[in-house]
């Protein structure tokens, strides 16, 4: 299938200052919200003898769109890069991030500097993942916390309803609006 070049495309989408000040609120809001439902289901669980749910650190990300979204903001990275990225395409100490050809839409590799928000998610992200970082591990599907990309679409659109942010067709374009 033949790819469109960005200047054959009738519009292009990026996020307006307001829009992303907006997101961000929505998505800042989001993982604490999340680590008191959590909670509040596990106290209900309690009293009522039923299994507990792993508690959800204060400080880590409820799943993975908070870190995904904030990545994609800083990098620019696609839909597709994101959810292929593995822990070993961070360079933690030159801060740069390796997108490999066979990941990348148009087929060459690229390294992405990045930035201290950058940084400061994949770190928080780090913490959080634990063991799970070990070897090949995709960063947004790892097996210890399984995120499948309707739930990752079906959870932006939330965020973006909260966020006010009616114009987009389709919840996939937030990757394009970066």
């Amino acid at each position: 299938m033949r790819q469109r070049s960005a200047a054959s495309r009738k519009v292009v989408r990026f996020l307006s200052p307001d829009e992303e000040v907006m997101l961000r609120a929505a998505l800042a809001a989001r993982d604490p919200a999340g680590v008191e439902a959590r909670a509040n289901a596990n106290a209900a669980r309690r009293e009522y003898r039923q299994a507990v749910l792993p508690d959800l650190p204060m400080e880590g990300y409820v799943d993975h769109l908070t870190p995904a979204v904030l990545t994609a903001i800083n990098t620019g990275m696609q839909r597709g890069e994101l959810m292929l990225m593995t822990w070993a395409d961070i360079e933690w100490e030159a801060r740069v991030l390796n997108i490999r050809a066979k990941n990348a839409k148009s087929g060459t590799q690229r390294h992405i500097p990045l930035n201290v928000e950058a940084m400061e998610v994949f770190q928080r992200l780090a913490r959080q993942a634990g063991a799970c970082r070990a070897g090949k591990v995709l960063v947004y599907l790892a097996p210890c916390s399984p995120w499948c990309t309707n739930r990752g679409r079906m959870a932006f659109m939330v965020a973006r309803r909260t966020a006010r942010m009616e114009r987009y067709r389709h919840p996939g374009q937030w990757w394009q609006a970066t």
